[in-house]
């Protein structure tokens, strides 16, 4: 009976050692997480001043600027990356999601062959 409650206690003081070391990493994922933002807006911020300044590129004898155009194609690539990097981390977190999505599209293949395989075109 003693060495069952010592068992307890012993198991009880591993489980608070391992809460506590739990919520440590915790707090330092949070603090890491905020830095990380900060020094993405601190980037983006150098990046945008930097996009505004036009610098020639010698590249195989040829001078090339970076222009306007070329920033918005960037942009609007990053933007679908991160758009499909969090659709996966939604996607990985949540299966019901994950689920939800493949029987869609399991639908919507089938609806696409049905009409492909039935369709009569008109003859004039």
């Amino acid at each position: 009976d003693e060495e069952l409650e010592g068992k307890i206690k012993s198991l009880t003081e591993v489980l608070i050692t391992k809460q506590t070391e739990v919520e440590r990493l915790n707090s330092e994922r949070s603090s890491l997480v905020m830095k990380l933002e900060s020094l993405e807006t601190v980037l983006q911020a150098v990046e945008r001043k930097n996009n505004q300044v036009s610098v020639p590129i010698e590249k195989e004898g040829f001078v090339e600027t970076q222009t306007h155009k070329n920033k918005q194609i960037r942009d609007a690539l990053n933007t679908i990356d991160k758009f499909s990097i969090r659709l996966g981390v939604f996607l990985r977190r949540y299966p019901h999601a994950r689920l939800m999505v493949i029987g869609y599209m399991l639908l919507l293949h089938s609806w696409v062959m049905v009409v492909l395989l039935t369709y009569t075109p008109e003859v004039h």
